[in-house]
């Protein structure tokens, strides 16, 4: 396996792996915004969330959408 093919290799792994859920707390972070203003984005249906264990979480592409949308 040559160097580039091994380099390809490594970054289609990297890229299959699962990408780390968002807390409330972080995606308020993120944004620099309260907990609360999360909290009526959720409501409001503006920001989907998912419930893995029962706990709310925000996926990472639901992150980069919201990015993506503020800055048009």
């Amino acid at each position: 396996m040559t160097d580039d093919e091994r380099n390809k290799a490594v970054k289609q792994e990297v890229t299959d792996r699962p990408q780390p859920l968002y807390t409330m707390t972080g995606v308020a972070e993120i944004f620099d915004v309260s907990y609360r203003t999360v909290q009526r984005w959720i409501k409001k249906g503006e920001l989907r969330i998912v419930r893995p264990g029962g706990l709310p979480r925000i996926e990472p592409a639901e992150v980069k959408r919201l990015i993506d949308e503020s800055r048009s």
